[in-house]
């Protein structure tokens, strides 16, 4: 979990605009598509779209919730990647929103040495593993039946969208990979499950006390 940020500054004026007009031209051509022979199904892409940040902040929440109730040091939560956009304190954790909202990290520290491989597996099965949650109160609230069930109906529409950005997300997190980085490969959560048990209660005892390099734009 201590992964960096691949670009460590704020973002320039002409990024911002520059991000604005992406997401401006983005979603405007995903909503002149909808409009032309318009189709309530045609609005799932767009509801996939809309659910990404929201289940990435939750999915970011489940990392640091786990740690804090196994009694780690949260360090710094980071939503997105690349240029710096805003950054703000919950308590001790740092926390960074970042231009690009496709992947973040939660980076944390143990404070002491009980069980620390099962914890640290804990932490990361928890940011797939709250969604895995939301997904089966959907259910029950909705019902298996409506999830599945072809529909003209917005709200559900939106309901199935949402279950579809869960499971995908969850099955890209869970299957053990590597993910590309500027420091080299770094694991995904599935595998940072599997990597928590080969890491040796010295390597953990290291980690104590750790404090995250001082970033050019903090």
């Amino acid at each position: 979990m201590f992964y960096q940020p691949d670009f460590n500054r704020p973002m320039t004026p002409s990024e911002r605009n520059g991000a604005i007009f992406f997401l401006l031209l983005f979603f405007g051509a995903f909503t002149a598509e909808v409009i032309v022979d318009y189709h309530p199904a045609k609005l799932t892409g767009l509801f996939i779209a809309g659910w990404w940040i929201p289940l990435l902040a939750l999915h970011e929440a489940g990392h640091a919730l786990a740690a804090w109730l196994v009694r780690w040091q949260v360090l710094r939560i980071s939503i997105g990647h690349g240029p710096l956009v805003r950054r703000f304190h919950i308590g001790s954790a740092e926390v960074d929103l970042r231009l690009i909202p496709v992947s973040g990290y939660v980076m944390s520290a143990p404070t002491r040495l009980r069980w620390p491989q099962l914890e640290n597996s804990l932490i990361y099965a928890a940011g797939p593993g709250i969604e895995l949650v939301l997904l089966g109160a959907i259910a029950a609230i909705v019902g298996p039946e409506q999830l599945l069930h072809r529909t003209e109906a917005i709200w559900l529409l939106a309901v199935q969208a949402l279950a579809v950005a869960i499971l995908f997300d969850a099955f890209t997190n869970l299957v053990p990979m590597t993910v590309s980085s500027k420091d080299g490969p770094v694991a995904n959560d599935g595998l940072g499950i599997f990597r928590s048990f080969l890491l040796s209660t010295e390597a953990y005892a290291k980690q104590i006390g750790f404090r995250p390099t001082p970033e050019a734009d903090a």
